[in-house]
């Protein structure tokens, strides 16, 4: 039950409680109303009766002293004598209806019988009186006069004592009444306050049992949530460290191994025979290998944290497929396998990262490859939707397939559909899983479609705007605007210092460059280097950033504060290699950022080109 739920039941049970006590009270007052409006009704009948009975009474007594002394005339006596009786009736007939009223009160009713007792009497003593009445005789005048005198008294108290006893009976029960409903209002408030609290009370308490105790528990858990988050921090900070300290130490001894098998298979350490060309071919695809997955999982770390930025640009489709064929082709070639590229006519441009656009593209052709007998065919296309507004690239082959139930399990990382240790297929499992992180980052989405044992289509599906196509193109690759920069400065050698901690690197480094027509000038730390800054001044400087003493970052920032070495290109040469490692480098001071291990090549084709770069600067400066 929700919580919006009880409060709403709890308050409708107390509102259920304070209207019943409403009611009751309410009830009760009307009924204290009721009963003081009868008990005013029936003592104001009651004192009317008396008082009427009172007022005939005495009528009765007067019209018997009328006869008395008026009675001479026969026509009188006979009038006053009806008269009598008649206030005589009515007398008894109040009285009669008044004992009837007071049935509740015993003295009243005692009096007011006592009364009719005592008017019976008199009525009997004047009648035997009357019969002796004489008007025209004095003697028996004198005698009945002497026979009545008086007899009226008790009658008449009692009616009085009856009166005032009604009177008194009044207010009494209309005190008693007053303070019954005084007691019953007193109790009333009592019992509404009490109500009252308790509302206040159930209230106070279905808050705290329905929001204060989940309020509680809620902050508990997030305590919790807060100390396990702090835990995962330090998890994740561990985790980062080292794979940090891995991908440097293993950068590191990669950068020796693939230079110098490099540089034995292009024979610039001397010619080979066919067996040692063979081994130094093998060192380095192996060590191509080792330096992909290195490259892998750190880029699983950071699409997993979030951090992995991308360099959106306008990305020229057909140069994108292209060069992701190229660099399968051998493999291709190599198990005889047919491949074909068609890309629409309208599908010219691709907002994204040209290098994970590639590093996708090369991913899934790759597994194509893999997966795929020798013989078979494998393809890529690339398919233009303006009315979703989507590209899609598909990558196609036909080779074992995979099972429908194991599409979920794809793009999980680690996870390979064959884990047996005599699996024919070796991998990590990472790769499908990049590529399904960096198409999200791209806004956009994979799908698969397979048969087992006829083949299989992944299909990456990205956002694309129709209108915003134009006919740029990318920038020559490095190596090729490398090349030209080499043609372009070959007449004069250009100044390389090289600054290394590990001598090795120094060594492999340098001689590649001064092979290649380069002036090198090595320095094993930070402070060496600047002192060697000046004599000569060099074209390019090759800093590597993890240094013990004082490392990349600081011997940058000292160069750069001198002005005669704020045109220097400084290019981070370095096994660093993690998230905010390149904007480390840029923000001291660096140009450019290339992480070891990398190829020979392209260290020459990065220096031919920041020296053609500042020397066309220069040119342009004079001029």
């Amino acid at each position: 039950m929700s919580i919006r739920t009880k409060l709403a039941l709890g308050l409708i049970a107390i509102l259920a409680l304070n209207l019943l006590a409403s009611l009751h009270g309410f009830h009760r007052l009307t009924q204290a109303a009721s009963r003081e409006a009868e008990i005013l009704e029936t003592s104001s009948d009651i004192l009317t009766l008396a008082l009427t009975a009172q007022v005939h009474f005495k009528k009765q007594v007067q019209e018997w002293k009328n006869i008395l002394l008026r009675g001479s005339d026969a026509e009188l006596r006979a009038r006053y004598v009806a008269q009598f009786e008649q206030e005589e009736g009515a007398t008894r007939a109040y009285l009669e209806r008044l004992v009837g009223l007071l049935q509740p009160n015993p003295e009243a009713r005692a009096e007011a019988e006592q009364f009719l007792a005592a008017h019976d009497r008199l009525g009997r003593e004047y009648r035997a009186a009357l019969a002796v009445y004489r008007p025209e005789d004095a003697a028996p005048q004198l005698e009945v006069d002497r026979q009545v005198r008086g007899i009226d008294r008790e009658p008449t108290d009692l009616l009085d004592r009856l009166v005032d006893s009604a009177l008194a009976h009044r207010e009494t029960t209309l005190a008693q009444v007053q303070l019954a409903a005084r007691r019953h209002q007193f109790w009333t408030l009592i019992l509404t306050g009490a109500l009252m609290s308790g509302t206040a009370l159930l209230l106070i308490w279905l808050v705290d049992r329905s929001i204060g105790r989940p309020i509680a528990t809620t902050e508990e858990a997030a305590r919790q949530m807060d100390h396990a988050n702090a835990e995962l921090a330090r998890a994740a900070q561990a985790k980062d460290e080292f794979l940090a300290a891995m991908s440097h130490e293993l950068r590191t001894p990669l950068t020796s191994i693939l230079g110098l098998s490099e540089t034995m298979g292009d024979g610039l350490l001397g010619p080979l025979s066919a067996q040692q060309e063979k081994a130094a071919r093998m060192i380095h695809e192996n060590g191509t290998h080792l330096l992909e997955l290195i490259n892998d999982i750190l880029d699983m770390s950071r699409v997993a944290s979030g951090q992995m930025h991308l360099r959106w640009d306008q990305v020229p489709v057909d140069q994108l497929c292209e060069a992701s064929l190229r660099l399968i082709g051998p493999a291709a070639k190599r198990k005889g396998l047919r491949v074909s590229l068609v890309i629409d006519p309208k599908a010219r441009l691709v907002r994204g990262d040209s290098r994970r656009l590639k590093q996708m593209l090369v991913n899934l052709l790759g597994n194509a490859v893999k997966f795929t007998p020798e013989g078979g065919s494998i393809g890529l296309d690339v398919q233009a939707d303006a009315e979703r507004g989507e590209l899609c690239f598909g990558i196609w082959d036909t080779g074992v397939g995979i099972p429908r139930e194991q599409f979920e399990r794809l793009f999980q990382p680690f996870v390979q559909l064959d884990s047996r240790p005599a699996r024919q297929y070796d991998g990590t499992g990472l790769g499908l899983a990049l590529v399904s992180g960096m198409a999200e980052l791209h806004h956009g989405r994979i799908q698969v479609e397979s048969e087992v044992g006829q083949g299989s289509r992944f299909e990456i599906r990205l956002p694309w705007d129709p209108a915003a196509q134009r006919a740029d193109r990318l920038q020559p690759d490095s190596t090729e605007a490398g090349e030209s920069g080499i043609e372009a400065g070959a007449r004069e050698p250009w100044r390389v210092l090289l600054v290394d901690d590990n001598p090795g690197n120094l060594e492999m480094f340098s001689a590649y460059l001064r092979i290649r027509g380069c002036e090198v000038h090595t320095a094993g730390s930070g402070p060496e280097a600047i002192r060697l800054v000046h004599a000569p001044r060099p074209d390019v400087i090759l800093m590597d950033v993890q240094m013990p003493g004082m490392d990349g970052l600081e011997t940058t920032r000292r160069l750069r504060s001198d002005p005669a070495l704020r045109t220097v290109p400084i290019i981070a040469l370095t096994a660093l290699a993690m998230p905010g490692d390149r904007e480390q480098c840029l923000e001291a001071g660096m140009d450019d950022y290339l992480t070891k291990p990398l190829g020979l090549k392209e260290l020459h084709a990065a220096v031919a080109q920041w020296v053609a770069r500042t020397r066309t600067a220069a040119v342009r400066a004079l001029s």
